[in-house]
């Protein structure tokens, strides 16, 4: 078994720590990290600007963006590496939504901002919005309904005359087909065979089509999330867009699951799997899972959106019914992640079972650094839980949790680190940077809530004996803090234009830590 195996088969556990900090009703087989979006089809090209680089620091005018390369004949199409997104720690969150933009003169003002309402007179004026509102969506709902009922028969009407000539033409066709059928002679063996192949390469032609549209609205979706900035209404559209691109994907990766299942079934003596499955295996569940992770980043900006209405809400006295827009967006954002790592777990096993030989290596490398993307947006989530759910700050619960999870999210980047795609030089220098800047961020986010829990180390009262020699997940925190300003060093060295002067700005905040723990009372 490689290497890269033992690493899925010895976190696959790993999800199960995450039960543990709090019961969210997620499935909880992996999770979430690094926020990812799709980049180019086969280089591993990083972001033009890192969006954790500090305000003020001058950045590299960004370089021409690649001609697109063309989508390879074979049915795997390409499983494309994604743009990074920083996880960083608490008062350095990038989630702050800007205030909202100044009024026009002599707008005039909210009924219920005017100086001198009270709380009372503030609640009636809502309440006298409302049923207003009310009586409008009524009128609407009646008249919608009045509609809908001549719609539905004069359509009623239409589909009842196309049944009908529809099944004129059906009973001709077949009583055609049976005279002819009874004049000819049989087919032979080789004919039929060659008829099977024809529907079978109509199949794959339809499989490929489904994998080529949803690549092609996973990238329209991406997109439109980039453009949609702080606008609520453009991230739900945009949320739909990925809703559909995750529909036509899941639909390709069953496809394949069920036409690699009905394969084995028919064939008594059995064979290994062709390339070319694996390969667009690999290519459907690694796009599925870039598509989960892109609509897990969303739904938790939304969450943040949610709750600075809702604390502003509160701030004013008045509840308009946003209560709990917060805590739906930041469950669902958590089910998508865990959903997203469980697809790229698929996809790594997929590539894995190619092999160096065949291509396998780097479909090996982008399903870890996915799935340590997944675990570590994850942990972030579980360590800014008390935002949403209203507990207080710094829950030991919680604290575990995320804990746990930057630990787990930290092993999937060093075993992507060490991959023989990386090894051998498949990856370029600024994206093993890119790499090298999120295990350090995993590291020290892992460093920080596993002291913040009470615990030592950063398992959080999970893992298993088996992880204990090598995994993150049993280091100290003044360890993990030490390994993060490693990495932060390395990403500095590999890339200085990208990340010379945010890894030196994170290689300091771990030496105060360090320093913090050592002469500040810390064992």
């Amino acid at each position: 078994m490689s290497s890269t195996e033992v690493e899925a088969v010895r976190d696959a556990d790993a999800d199960a720590i995450g039960r543990e900090g709090r019961g969210r009703g997620a499935n909880d087989d992996d999770g979430g990290g690094r926020d990812e979006e799709d980049g180019d089809d086969d280089a591993e090209a990083p972001p033009d600007v890192d969006p954790r680089a500090p305000s003020g620091a001058a950045a590299a005018p960004p370089p021409p963006p690649p001609p697109p390369k063309p989508t390879s004949s074979a049915l795997g199409l390409p499983f494309e590496f994604t743009q990074r997104e920083a996880i960083l720690m608490t008062g350095e969150s990038l989630d702050a939504l800007p205030p909202p933009p100044p009024k026009a003169p002599g707008a005039a003002a909210p009924l219920n901002a005017v100086e001198g309402t009270t709380r009372e007179a503030a609640f009636d004026n809502m309440q006298a919005l409302l049923a207003k509102k009310e009586k409008l969506l009524e009128k609407r709902r009646e008249a919608a309904k009045a509609a809908a009922v001549e719609v539905a028969e004069v359509e009623a009407k239409e589909e009842a005359k196309e049944e009908e000539a529809v099944a004129v033409v059906e009973k001709a066709t077949a009583e055609e087909e049976t005279t002819r059928s009874s004049l000819l002679p049989p087919l032979p063996p080789s004919w039929a065979s060659s008829s099977s192949s024809s529907s079978s390469s109509d199949d794959t032609d339809a499989l490929r089509s489904t994998l080529e549209d949803g690549l092609a609205s996973l990238r329209a979706a991406r997109s439109a999330a980039s453009d949609a900035g702080d606008d609520p209404n453009a991230m739900i559209a945009a949320d739909d867009a990925l809703a559909a691109a995750v529909a036509l994907l899941r639909a390709a990766e069953d496809a394949l699951l069920a036409a690699s299942a009905s394969a084995s079934a028919s064939d008594a003596t059995p064979t290994p799997t062709p390339t070319q499955t694996l390969r667009s295996s690999a290519a459907a569940s690694g796009n599925l899972a870039n598509a989960l992770l892109l609509r897990g980043r969303l739904q938790r900006r939304l969450a943040a959106m949610a709750a600075r209405e809702e604390a502003a809400s509160v701030a004013r006295g008045v509840n308009a019914g946003a209560a709990g827009a917060a805590a739906f967006h930041a469950e669902l954002a958590e089910e998508l992640l865990v959903l997203a790592g469980r697809s790229f777990r698929r996809a790594l096993t997929a590539a894995s079972a190619m092999g160096p030989d065949r291509g396998g290596d780097r479909g090996v490398t982008r399903a870890l650094t996915g799935w340590g993307a997944a675990l570590a947006l994850r942990a972030r989530m579980a360590s800014d839980a008390a935002g949403f759910d209203g507990i207080g700050a710094g829950s030991p619960g919680f604290a575990a949790e995320a804990a746990a999870l930057a630990a787990a999210a930290s092993e999937k980047y060093r075993a992507a680190l060490q991959s023989p795609f990386v090894v051998d030089g498949g990856m370029s220098a600024t994206a093993r940077a890119a790499v090298f800047m999120d295990w350090g961020d995993a590291l020290r986010l892992a460093a920080a809530s596993a002291e913040a829990s009470g615990g030592g180390g950063g398992s959080g009262g999970g893992g298993s004996e088996s992880d204990a020699s090598s995994s993150s997940s049993s280091l100290e925190p003044e360890e993990c803090w030490a390994r993060a300003a490693q990495c932060y060093d390395e990403a500095s060295r590999l890339d200085p234009e990208g990340c010379g002067a945010l890894g030196v700005r994170n290689r300091n905040a771990c030496d105060a830590a360090l320093g913090t723990r050592r002469y500040g009372g810390h064992r």
